[in-house]
């Protein structure tokens, strides 16, 4: 059976379905590629000082812990591994390397459209660059667009302010990995770099997590961590993202006749649990283990149908509390007002 799998708007790629687990060897190759981040502190931060409703009780502290999170006990009493961390180039080309043929990852190949040619007979796929293939399945993994110094200490935190928040994690090799959320409007643009301002992105950012009096535009002063990160990154890697999320798809599906979605095509979710790598990859597992039960293409309708059934419920309760998450950290300033008590 053939696969072919739309990823990301630029890439195209068929894959063989396998039967079984994980292959050890790419297991044992993730894990050794993958840093640790479940023996070190995992957490919420204050990001700025704050005080509470009427002056009632102790107010809050820049740097202050939240809450932290322990990430190693849960995966222990599930006789799991500790977490570990991995860029997702690496997992790509350690999947690539275990399983996939050579010459069957076509980059620039995006799909122009598509024709179903009946149950059990297949699918042609024409292309832009007017390459046409032809395969039993089609599946849509290509997004919501279908068609520093305490490294060592602290894993993953999150500092929370006023309509934004900055996130911070250890991304392995010594490397620390961030991102700064910012309520706005979507579909805004960052000034081009001149003589006068060379790094427009980096000087909104400073500015947006002042650690220096007056502070941000609100008058807050930010804890001196998110700072460190900033201006240790070069304007050019520094990028700007819009982030969309979308509704559950229960009653519309993620499958009709052989073609399928999966990923952010079907289930776009908020960054803030780290989820949505994560629930692609499990759909892929899911995938190819109903497609492998295939023994007739006439069949291929009814796999993906029960694919999308298995998947739904998981991914519907995760893609909920993303979003409700999402919204309780950008909201946290008003959360903030509530009376502390101390003890």
């Amino acid at each position: 059976m053939q696969v072919w799998m739309l990823k990301r708007p630029r890439a195209a790629l068929w894959i063989p379905v396998m039967n079984g687990g994980i292959n050890k060897k790419c297991y044992d190759e993730l894990r050794a590629a993958g840093t640790v981040t479940a023996d070190r502190v995992s957490g919420l931060k204050i990001g700025y000082e704050k005080g509470v409703f009427m002056g009632l009780g102790p107010g809050y502290k820049k740097g202050d812990w939240l809450v932290r999170f322990d990430t190693l006990q849960p995966a222990l009493d599930a006789g799991l591994p500790a977490t570990v961390v991995v860029d997702r180039p690496v997992i790509q080309q350690i999947l690539l390397n275990n399983g996939v043929p050579e010459n069957t990852v076509r980059i620039k190949s995006r799909i122009k459209y598509y024709e179903e040619l009946g149950e059990g007979q297949g699918i042609k796929v024409v292309l832009e660059d007017g390459n046409i293939a032809f395969c039993d399945v089609l599946v849509g993994a290509d997004g919501i667009w279908s068609s520093a110094s305490n490294i060592e200490e602290v894993s993953y935190q999150i500092l929370l302010g006023k309509d934004k928040y900055f996130v911070s994690t250890d991304g392995g090799g010594e490397r620390q990995q961030w991102f700064a959320l910012i309520r706005e409007p979507a579909g805004g643009v960052d000034e081009e770099a001149t003589d006068e301002n060379p790094s427009p992105k980096l000087k909104r950012l400073l500015n947006e997590f002042s650690n220096e009096m007056p502070g941000d535009a609100n008058g807050d002063v930010w804890d001196g961590f998110a700072h460190e990160l900033l201006r240790a990154t070069p304007e050019e890697n520094i990028k700007r993202r819009d982030l969309y999320d979308g509704q559950p798809l229960i009653t519309q599906g993620w499958a009709k006749g052989q073609v399928a979605i999966c990923g952010d095509a079907a289930h776009p979710m908020m960054p803030n649990l780290g989820q949505g790598g994560c629930q692609a990859t499990e759909d892929g597992f899911r995938l190819s283990q109903e497609l492998a039960t295939v023994t007739s293409t006439k069949d291929i309708s009814a796999s993906l149908q029960t694919y999308f059934n298995k998947r739904i419920g998981r991914t519907t309760l995760i893609q909920t509390a993303a979003q409700l998450g999402s919204d309780l950290l950008v909201d946290f300033d008003k959360m903030m007002t509530i009376v502390r008590i101390s003890g």
